[in-house]
């Protein structure tokens, strides 16, 4: 039996439908890629999965396509072109999903997506927000769409697990936007870490420090390497947390490393980290981790 590679069964499939704007049957296309009807169909229904083509019944027969949108994305694989094509998408409200996916099948590493990609276009729209070019719940409904992004590269990306390293990611009080936690969560994911998203914190929640040191000891075991990053836009918002934080540590006996994540400096230990730079936060976090196996 032939064997076939996805890469070569999606570019033959892909080539063949850029050339009939109105579909082609699953007949029409074993024809024209010289795939066989059984083979074929397997890899039909795997790349619409993936998001990379559609189909629409018409009578008996499927009829497979390429929307304008996909084909779009499909002839570009620099990340300046990807970057455009994926903010339009967001700007416009419409799924953005299968872009990321045909530039991770293009072999563009899913975390530079993430930091090339995703993060500008959020910036942008909230830089549009911020001149009252667009409204609070235009910015939701991007910011929604660009965590089920996020979702979708943690979850369709390779990794190589890291022995005995746990990360957990929180928001600092007063901060309500998830969205920069969890771009560090997911990053820290792909980069093998066994990771807790937290997120947001009740701003009056008296018994935090307890729940905290409960969940903390809860997932953590003496030997192993803990992160706790702290996300924050206002850098004044971390401080209650980090003292709490800081009190865990005084009372364990394991290692805990604080990531603040946050543009101004504060005053941390020096087993830990400022920063508001996502490569300097995951070079850090390697090295921690580096020192950690020794």
């Amino acid at each position: 039996m032939k064997g076939y590679l996805l890469e070569d069964v999606k570019r033959k499939i892909v080539n063949a439908l850029k050339e009939e704007e109105t579909g082609l049957t699953g007949v029409e296309l074993a024809k024209k890629t010289g795939i066989n009807r059984v083979t074929l169909s397997k890899y039909l229904k795997m790349l619409e999965a993936k998001g990379l083509i559609k189909s629409k019944s018409l009578g008996v027969s499927n009829v497979w396509y390429l929307d304008k949108s996909m084909e779009e994305a499909l002839n570009v694989n620099d990340i300046l072109d990807i970057r455009k094509i994926y903010m339009n998408a967001l700007l416009n409200f419409k799924d953005s999903k299968s872009i990321l996916l045909n530039a991770m099948n293009s072999n563009i590493e899913p975390i530079t997506l993430i930091v090339e990609v995703i993060v500008p276009s959020i910036n942008t729209a909230y830089e549009l927000y911020n001149r009252g070019n667009i409204t609070g719940s235009e910015v939701m409904v991007i910011n929604n769409l660009a965590l089920e992004s996020l979702v979708l590269l943690k979850f369709n990306a390779n990794r190589s697990i890291k022995n005995k390293a746990s990360a957990i990611f929180l928001n600092a009080p007063l901060e309500n936007d998830i969205v920069g936690s969890k771009i560090l969560e997911v990053i820290f994911y792909l980069k093998g870490w066994n990771t807790y998203f937290i997120g947001l914190q009740p701003e009056s929640d008296l018994l935090f420090d307890i729940d905290l040191m409960r969940f903390i000891n809860k997932i953590w075991k003496e030997d192993e390497l803990l992160l706790v990053s702290i996300y924050a836009n206002e850098s004044e918002h971390i401080q209650g947390v980090k003292e709490v934080i800081e009190g865990i540590r005084e009372k364990s006996k394991g290692r805990l490393h604080i990531l603040a994540f946050t543009p101004n400096n504060i005053e941390l230990g020096d087993e830990d980290y400022n920063t508001d730079d996502l490569y300097k936060a995951t070079e850090w976090a390697e090295m921690v981790y580096n020192k950690f196996r020794v």
